[in-house]
């Protein structure tokens, strides 16, 4: 035996597998769990439907909006926001960033930053909700405040 200062007593003919190769494996498995929680969740939540729905409107495809919407696609207030955004994103140069949320209970409003090409800076206030365990838009109140904070000039 021979006397190590930091574990007392250390025998030199002791396998090396154990504890390090326990850590190991357990870092892996740690990190495949990590990786599949981030994986799944990744397109769930209030910010993920508001940049499903931008997604789509620059992509123009109707049938993704349908399940992210309230009331459905059909509605006044679903087709002006769809309109709206479309022509938003579609030079394609239009940039938006999600800079903030506020959630109560089953809603939360998200505050998207718009830059445009000439530089200019407008906010939009997306309104979502819970509900029967799915985040959808809700349009009619985003389509409000589109109106009043899109297109009123201070």
């Amino acid at each position: 035996m021979v006397f190590c200062e930091f574990t007392e007593w250390y025998d030199p003919g002791m396998p090396k597998f154990g504890i390090p190769t326990l850590g190991w494996l357990t870092s892996i498995l740690l990190s495949l769990v990590t990786l599949f929680v981030f994986g799944s969740l990744q397109n769930y939540g209030p910010d993920s439907v508001v940049q499903q729905f931008h997604q789509a409107a620059a992509e123009r495809n109707q049938a993704k909006v349908q399940e992210l919407v309230d009331p459905d696609f059909d509605s006044a207030a679903t087709q002006e926001l769809w309109a709206l955004t479309v022509g938003l994103m579609a030079s394609g140069r239009t940039e938006y960033a999600i800079t903030n949320h506020q959630r109560k209970a089953n809603q939360e409003v998200i505050v998207v930053r718009y830059r445009f090409p000439n530089g200019e800076l407008r906010t939009l206030l997306w309104g979502v909700d819970r509900k029967g365990g799915s985040w959808v838009i809700d349009t009619r109140q985003t389509t409000l405040a589109a109106r009043y904070l899109l297109f009123s000039h201070p």
